[in-house]
């Protein structure tokens, strides 16, 4: 994706610079401002994207994916300064003109050259739109413009994120939609104002292209600070639809009793860490232990009252083993923070290396018999 829009990149901004210069139009400025920052964005965020995909080493034990949203700082910024400029110039234009009439302003000047590169300009814009979302997700056995169509609805659903995407993904679909856009205002204005004479239009185009340009700026800006600052999974109605079914799939196991905390946290814009506390069911566990160990037990004794006090044993002896391990972690994790204040937050987990090769799937577990909620599905 981002290759793609490397490679048009120089003609692009080339054309939209010899749109503006043919037609003098305020509204194409602001696309070719635009388009420039685009073109800075792309080889940015083209060379972040393959160091946040370095695996996690000593220094950054969880991985380098959050650089990707850092980075997305700089088109903010880029992109809101361009903004503001092309909105406050104008308004600062039409005041100037509304205050001495005297000075006149020259309507676009649309030359059959001038034309010919807006309309090369639009061409490119759209065709890039139509093979980025394509990539997110593609819709086969369809006419371009029935794809363009469902592109366009899946569009909105980037942008209000209640379709998933990496932050680069973000960035150029909402660099695509405000190209469409910022084509079509210096378009529409360019030819109104030209026809009816008043360059007021093709300012209210400009103002119209750096309001969009603010608007994006923002965006970009608040989604990625959020996952910097670890947000847990977002108020859109799927995403907390999925946080629900990963509670009700830990609930529905008859090994536990209850889920007493479920936390989540981005560490990406697609990835999300969760963490539970579980309280088992201990009559379940033990009585599962207690089916693989009964030909055990009378093979041990016939002696049914002799059964029964070892059958008691067993499931005491589970008991404390739960309690037992429970307070060794329970006994770390307060001699770490007693020891570093400043750790706030433990995630101990069991070593696998604890298993017992020849203990190993004994015991029957409720996902290997039940299908969960979100078996197959990742979160």
């Amino acid at each position: 994706m981002l290759r793609r829009e490397l490679a048009f990149d120089g003609l692009q901004t080339s054309l939209k610079f010899a749109a503006y210069w043919l037609s003098g139009s305020q509204a194409m400025k602001a696309e070719f401002m635009r388009a420039s920052v685009d073109c800075l964005n792309h080889i940015t965020l083209y060379k972040v994207n393959g160091y946040a995909k370095r695996p996690p080493d000593a220094k950054h034990n969880y991985g380098y994916e959050r650089y990707r949203n850092l980075v997305t700082f700089l088109p903010s910024a880029l992109f809101f300064s361009s903004g503001m400029y092309n909105v406050v110039s104008q308004l600062d234009e039409i005041w100037t003109q509304a205050v001495q009439p005297v000075l006149t302003l020259t309507a676009p000047s649309l030359t059959v050259s001038a034309i010919q590169a807006i309309v090369l300009c639009s061409f490119r814009e759209v065709y890039l739109f139509h093979k980025n979302l394509g990539d997110i997700q593609s819709f086969p056995n369809r006419h371009f413009l029935p794809q363009l169509y469902l592109k366009a609805h899946l569009a909105w659903r980037v942008l209000t994120k209640r379709h998933p995407t990496d932050p680069i993904q973000l960035i150029v679909v909402s660099e695509n939609v405000t190209s469409v856009l910022g084509m079509s205002v210096p378009l529409i204005s360019s030819f109104l104002a030209y026809f009816t004479g008043w360059n007021t239009l093709d300012q209210l185009g400009c103002i119209l292209n750096g309001s969009v340009q603010i608007y994006l700026a923002w965006s970009i800006f608040w989604d990625n600070s959020q996952v910097l600052i670890g947000k847990s999974l977002s108020k859109v109605e799927t995403l907390v639809r999925d946080k629900q079914q990963i509670k009700t799939m830990l609930e529905d196991r008859d090994e536990v009793a209850a889920i007493e905390e479920l936390k989540s946290e981005y560490v990406a814009m697609r990835e999300v860490k969760i963490a539970a506390t579980v309280k088992y069911d201990l009559k379940e566990i033990a009585g599962n232990v207690l089916t693989e160990l009964e030909p055990d037990i009378r093979e041990a004794s016939v002696d049914p009252f002799i059964q029964a006090e070892i059958r008691k044993l067993v499931e005491k002896s589970t008991g404390f083993t739960l309690t037992y391990t429970t307070e060794i972690i329970q006994n770390i994790e307060n001699d770490v923070r007693t020891e570093f204040p400043y750790i706030v937050e433990i995630d101990l987990e069991q070593s696998k290396d604890n298993i017992i090769k020849e203990y190993a799937g004994l015991i029957s577990l409720t996902s290997d018999e039940e299908e969960g909620p979100l078996q197959g599905k990742k979160t």
